[in-house]
């Protein structure tokens, strides 16, 4: 099954702003989009931790007006030559992990997001 035919299980929002990884150091990524169950993040420098499905980490998420910190795992790889490589290399997908205490900040961070760049999820 392709990405592209999978159901979302929450509405996504285009974001231009950036995350902070934290692990081994901390590095930079792009945000490309947000929901309130995960992310999709990007860089176009090489990570400076392993890139693989059911990793672990936690990260920054910023957006205009809010900013937190959560725990994360990746879901899902850009697959090497295809044309979302091509705009989004070193990009993955990460489900969000957090307690019903952080459930309204990231649903603040949604609005924010929507607010900010409306329903128009990023093309891939």
């Amino acid at each position: 099954m392709s990405s592209s035919s999978i159901q979302r299980a929450a509405e996504r929002y285009a974001l231009d702003s950036i995350a902070i990884v934290r692990g081994v150091g901390a590095q930079v990524f792009k945000l490309r989009d947000l929901s309130e169950l995960g992310v999709f993040m990007w860089s176009s420098t090489r990570p400076l931790f392993d890139l693989r499905l059911g990793r672990t980490f936690d990260v920054d998420l910023f957006t205009h007006d809010e900013s937190m910190r959560c725990h994360a795992v990746i879901v899902r790889l850009v697959e090497p030559g295809t044309r979302e490589a091509f705009r989004h290399p070193h990009g993955f997908a990460a489900r969000l992990i957090y307690g019903d205490q952080t459930r309204p900040r990231i649903r603040e961070l949604v609005r924010d997001a929507r607010r900010a760049r409306g329903t128009q999820p990023p093309p891939r």
